[in-house]
């Protein structure tokens, strides 16, 4: 498996990460989300490479239409009944990966509650959700996981396909269609399919969180979901700080080499804007003196400004965030090496304050297993497809 190339981190353009962590290893990615850069190499048309060089080209919808043109599964993978029951189909919730346990335990509770929500919906065909994840997750301590051990997709995969399973539905936890989505992951599904053994599953995949393609998701692109969840954790993080209604609020994302996934990110900035405007004109007290989008790390070149301003450098050298209350509101899905406790967010907020600001500064809850999030999944999972090859 090639090793991703890695993101940098630090001021201005930024410093080449020392280890596996300083690639988009977390999901909240892009959120951490990147994954693989897209080969270089045009691959054939129609192949699983192929999304990812689409995604360079065109963004988001693109890709989400060609694959979609190829056809959608035959029946909603969204139908299920009864916990525990015996099934041939199954849903592999998969994220990026971390080497941290609390990321793997906090996929696995977003799963649970995944698989209690389908149950609720109805259905006539037996469906099971699995936690899953693109790397890394393998090599934690199954004692820091309550004993059982996580597994990687493809390695979930030759099992599936050794109890031969009829259905695998691949349903990402991602914000954005990075290229672990686009390229990455299909690449696992090849890798397995390459192999001697059983027939494959039927396989599908299904959109990112944020999806605008009007083809898999109408309507998409007025879903402001995400940042509701993102106002939601502001408005917590307020009460519990004891803050006032003029913070300055910096919205944080990994960062990513591929632009699709940081325009999610501002798409998700504006709306959160509107939200909290709507919310001030109903009487709400919260009136932030700026919502602005910032990444984590980004690579070096101009190439990636795209990423907009290092976090980093917004608590650094922005006047309006060097002083005052300030809000780091956190575009990430599950904690990790970069959004756990004394994670990379951590240092950089904390190196801040080293440096002389003056301003007080809290970051929000990543994401995690929020009821609007597994409400979104369970819609993506509804809007599953076959991709080329699959």
């Amino acid at each position: 498996m090639a090793e991703p190339e890695r993101l940098s981190k630090g001021k201005g353009k930024g410093k080449k990460g020392s280890e596996s962590s300083r690639t988009e290893e977390e999901q909240g990615g892009e959120e951490g989300e990147g994954g693989a850069e897209p080969s270089k190499k045009r691959p054939r048309p129609g192949s699983a490479s192929d999304t990812s060089v689409l995604a360079e080209r065109t963004g988001t919808c693109d890709i989400w239409a060609l694959v979609a043109s190829l056809g959608r599964i035959a029946s909603s993978a969204a139908s299920a009944v009864g916990l525990g029951r015996p099934t041939k189909r199954v849903v592999i919730l998969v994220d990026n990966g971390s080497l941290k346990a609390s990321s793997t335990l906090g996929l696995r509770q977003v799963a649970r509650l995944l698989q209690e929500h389908l149950c609720t919906m109805g259905g006539s065909s037996p469906l099971s959700v699995i936690a899953a994840s693109a790397r890394f997750s393998d090599r934690i301590d199954p004692g820091e996981l309550g004993g059982e051990r996580a597994r990687t997709v493809q390695e979930l995969l030759r099992d599936l396909r050794s109890q031969r399973f009829a259905e695998v539905v691949l349903l990402p936890v991602f914000f954005g269609p990075s290229a672990m989505v686009a390229d990455f992951i299909p690449k696992q599904v090849t890798v397995v399919r390459s192999e001697p053994g059983p027939p494959m599953p039927n396989m599908s995949l299904a959109p990112t969180l944020i999806c605008g393609c009007p083809f898999n998701c109408p309507g998409g692109g007025s879903d402001n979901r995400v940042a509701q969840m993102l106002f939601g954790r502001i408005q917590e993080a307020v009460k519990t700080n004891g803050f006032g209604p003029n913070p300055a609020i910096a919205v944080v994302d990994h960062g990513s080499p591929t632009p699709a996934v940081a325009r999610c990110r501002e798409q998700v900035t504006m709306q959160l804007s509107s939200l909290i405007a709507a919310a001030a004109l109903a009487g709400a007290p919260l009136k932030p003196r700026v919502v602005l989008g910032c990444c984590m790390e980004r690579r070096e070149g101009a190439e990636y400004d795209f990423n907009g301003e290092l976090l980093e450098k917004v608590l650094e050298e922005n006047p309006i965030f060097k002083e005052g209350e300030v809000i780091v509101a956190l575009m990430f899905l599950q904690p990790g090496r970069h959004a756990g406790p004394d994670g990379d967010l951590d240092q950089i907020v904390k190196k801040a304050a080293a440096g002389g600001s003056k301003a007080t500064v809290v970051m929000t809850e990543v994401i995690g297993a929020h009821e609007i999030l597994v409400e979104v999944l369970a819609e993506r999972l509804g809007q599953a497809f076959r991709p080329a090859g699959w």
